[in-house]
């Protein structure tokens, strides 16, 4: 009985969520990135007034078949006392320098994947352990070699997928 109320709803939220967002129009079908509005929406403060660092995080409905499906997320930030909303931050900085500075940005990004791919494991190491099937655990024997394994075997297959 649960499985088939499962199977539905599964159904209804893979199927019938993107059939509506397209049938309704919220998704911009046709529509390209090169010719998007790139004006600003007057969401953020002004930087004149507002003198402490600011971090937003914004989301917007992805262009073209995207957009059924997810949105565009990204993160805009304001220095303490920085009266110039261009002022460049090091990631900025390191963009202008043209091929030298995003192999570094590369190099941080994938040093940052590196540490939260591990972060990540140790948690799911932990949700195995609170798993269980009746009398079987799902990580028998707990012990620091078999989490070591699990938690580099995880890690490694993040990197593999990274490069």
């Amino acid at each position: 009985m649960w499985a088939r109320v499962l199977f539905f709803s599964s159904s209804l939220g893979l199927v019938g969520l993107p059939l509506y967002t397209v049938l309704s129009g919220q998704a911009p079908l046709g529509r390209d990135y090169r010719t998007a509005d790139r004006s600003s929406a007057g969401i953020a403060p002004l930087a004149e007034t507002t003198p402490e660092a600011v971090v937003q995080v914004y989301a917007a409905r992805a262009l073209n078949w995207r957009g059924i499906f997810g949105v565009h997320t990204w993160i805009a930030t304001k220095p303490e006392n920085a009266k110039d909303p261009k002022e460049k931050t090091k990631l900025e900085q390191l963009q202008k320098e043209g091929e030298a500075g995003l192999a570094k940005i590369t190099q941080y990004t994938r040093y940052l994947t590196v540490g939260l791919a591990f972060g990540q494991s140790i948690g799911y190491v932990f949700l195995f352990r609170s798993l269980s099937s009746g009398s079987a655990d799902v990580v028998e024997n707990f012990t620091f070699g078999r989490v070591f394994v699990i938690v580099m075997s995880l890690t490694t297959g993040c990197v593999l997928l990274m490069w």
